[in-house]
């Protein structure tokens, strides 16, 4: 019979490995976390921005839209008909139900914009917990390093992680010293060697107690500035695209009740007093300076002037 060899790393009879070495393109690495930067910015405001759109093409005739045209129809078969009680309370309550969909719908924006900032917040928590898995796979990586051996799995599991970390945020990674391994989150350092980097998430007085992101620096905290990826897109969803919407439909009512409200002033109800508004004011806070704490820590943050509703 044929002899074969018991020591490690022998194969057959004969043959022995010498060492198994990875083969990276750290040019397509790099192109690999740029695209995926990118997927991860659209999808998270496509996700979100189909469910806006969706808010305002309700599948049935109980929107904004139609629900106007029908308030404008009844207020046309009040002039038609001006002594009428029928068409009068038809108009009256055509008008609350469109500011019950107003008011619906901007609490529709507000709920979604509430869970992008919960989004938000996890995806924090997710890339600290990415960062500090990279540090301790650093420091493995440089333990077997130092014993001579090759740590292949543990270099496959940081790049893993790296392009996760990818998704979320425009991440970078350094690699002028071959000594340390660097990941960058814009201009900063999250992760160098056998140290990495903390974000926090601060609430905001003035952004409606939504959260802004902070590096951990207990002496002069600084803002952590993200251009692209999920987190990306979802700051933009939060601060820009529901806010939008959101100031939208205030501007809608504002205007809608002002012009209703001046042309009811010149007319007659059945008692024939006149300068009557159709809609009126109710405040959101009972400060008579209008002064709203929005976080209820006693010192009010802004000022609302008025809240119209039907």
């Amino acid at each position: 019979s044929l002899n074969r060899e018991q020591r490690p790393g022998m194969i057959g009879q004969g043959v022995e490995i010498a060492k198994v070495e990875r083969i990276r393109d750290f040019y397509i690495d790099d192109r690999i976390i740029d695209e995926t930067t990118n997927q991860g910015f659209w999808k998270s405001r496509n996700d979100y921005l189909y469910r806006i759109q969706m808010i305002h093409n309700e599948p049935d005739d109980k929107n904004i839209r139609s629900l106007m045209d029908q308030f404008w129809n009844s207020m046309q078969e009040v002039a038609n008909n001006p002594s009428e009680v029928a068409v009068r309370e038809v108009a009256r309550e055509r008008a609350g139900t469109l500011m019950a969909q107003v008011n619906h719908t901007a609490e529709q924006f507000i709920g979604i914009q509430k869970e992008v900032n919960h989004t938000i917040i996890t995806r924090v928590d997710e890339i600290n917990n990415i960062a500090e898995s990279i540090r301790q796979l650093n420091v493995q990586i440089k333990r077997s390093e130092n014993v001579g051996d090759n740590p292949n799995d543990y270099y496959d599991r940081r790049d893993l992680l790296v392009e996760n970390l990818s998704k979320m945020a425009d991440v970078t990674v350094g690699r002028s010293d071959s000594r340390e391994f660097i990941v960058f989150l814009g201009n900063v350092r999250l992760v160098q060697g056998e140290t990495r980097a903390h974000i926090n998430t601060v609430a905001d007085p003035a952004n409606r107690g939504y959260v802004n992101l902070m590096w951990d620096n207990m002496i002069d905290p600084e803002p952590v500035r993200i251009n692209g990826g999920e987190l990306r897109g979802l700051l933009d969803l939060r601060d820009k695209d529901i806010d939008y919407q959101i100031r939208q439909i205030n501007s809608l009512v504002a205007n809608f009740t002002d012009l209703v409200n001046e042309i009811h002033r010149d007319g007659f109800d059945l008692n024939s007093n006149t300068n009557i508004d159709f809609f009126r004011s109710l405040p959101i806070t009972q400060n008579a300076n209008g002064d709203y704490d929005l976080n209820n820590d006693g010192t009010p943050e802004i000022t609302a002037l008025f809240k119209v509703s039907g």
